[in-house]
């Protein structure tokens, strides 16, 4: 393999032209793409362009963090007051939950009038 047959792409939900160079990187210039990032957002809406990739895609694989009880994660908590979608932070700002623990923070929070 030619050593620039291979292109890595992290974060990539900030990118607004995910798909043209994905396309373009893989269907033109014959690179083998690796695409690693989120899927969706904290609330769980479809976070940039990533999605939007998978027909594409000679296989996806989705990883899952550890909830803070346990369980396997699948979503992003955010812990912040802020409802914009971008919000750039780590550990101090999100954490990884489960399905369970995701909604009993949201009915809490919403039961209590919290963002």
């Amino acid at each position: 393999m030619h050593p620039h047959a291979i292109s890595v792409m992290l974060w990539p939900q900030f990118f607004s032209d995910l798909t043209e160079f994905v396309t373009s990187a893989a269907d033109v210039d014959g690179k083998h793409v690796i695409v690693a990032g989120l899927d969706g957002d904290f609330q769980r809406r479809k976070f940039g362009q990533l999605l939007d990739l998978v027909p594409m895609a000679e296989s996806v694989t989705k990883l899952q963090g550890t909830c803070t009880c346990g369980r396997p994660s699948a979503f992003s908590l955010r812990k912040a007051a802020n409802h914009d979608q971008e919000l750039v932070g780590g550990a101090n700002l999100y954490s990884p939950v489960c399905r369970l623990c995701y909604n009993n923070y949201t009915k809490a929070h919403v039961a209590n009038g919290l963002p």
